[in-house]
């Protein structure tokens, strides 16, 4: 019988990020982009230590026009790689 889950989770993470802003000419211009390195001791679905990976970026152009101002914003994240489950077709969960 599997153990239930503990609500209390211990992290040793480190963060790092890097942002710029600026104009070029009549462009305005953000960046800004993060990352996060380090390790639970147990993971949440597992007893066992857990890798930690992730990374943030986002950007923004815009123009200033009168009094309007167009943007453009991307954003991207990294995901958790997906981990494949096998369960029998014949089996109730």
């Amino acid at each position: 019988m599997p153990r239930p889950c503990r609500a209390r989770h211990d992290y040793d993470v480190g963060y790092l990020g890097y942002g710029i802003d600026g104009h070029y000419g009549w462009l305005n211009a953000t960046a800004m982009t993060y990352g996060l390195l380090g390790r639970e001791r147990q993971g949440t679905f597992t007893d066992r230590p857990e890798r930690l990976q992730a990374w943030f970026a986002a950007a923004e152009l815009s123009v200033d026009s009168d009094y309007r101002r167009w943007r453009l914003s991307l954003l991207h994240a990294s995901a958790t790689p997906t981990r494949v489950i096998s369960v029998r077709p014949d089996s109730t969960v």
